[in-house]
């Protein structure tokens, strides 16, 4: 659990959240990685979007402050221009076609805006041995 809340910490610092007005949490899952942003930056709004429903129901039982969007990361319910902020965390590994999650992450983001992938990458032969982070 600290390693996640140091990493959520980490991408909060890269992603230059304490400047920021909106953040889209592509592939939320529960929607942890939100929640905690969400208390260190009280006022940015965060729309957290995840293909699977149930993960979003029971985010929205435990953070009724952030915005829940099923769809998938290749067909963003957001306008053009919407966001300050797109971060993948160890999630985009998951995308179908990445290439066009890209494209319309660029649509969505803001001139200047941040599209931040964080996804667990083998360093070794041995699979699953030892995880780094794709930079």
């Amino acid at each position: 659990m600290a390693a996640q809340t140091d990493l959520c910490s980490l991408v909060g610092d890269i992603a230059e959240l304490g400047s920021a007005k909106r953040l889209v949490d592509v592939g939320s899952g529960f929607s942890a990685p939100a929640a905690q942003w969400r208390s260190s930056h009280g006022s940015l709004d965060i729309s957290c979007v995840n293909i699977n429903f149930q993960q979003l129901l029971s985010a929205m039982k435990a953070e009724e402050k952030m915005s829940l969007l099923n769809a998938t990361s290749t067909a963003l319910p957001l306008s053009d221009e919407s966001a300050d902020r797109i971060v993948a965390l160890e999630s985009a590994q998951h995308f179908r076609l990445l290439e066009k999650f890209i494209s319309k992450s660029r649509k969505v983001l803001k001139p200047n805006g941040l599209l931040i992938i964080v996804m667990p990458v083998v360093t070794q032969a041995k699979p699953f041995f030892k995880l780094g982070i794709l930079a």
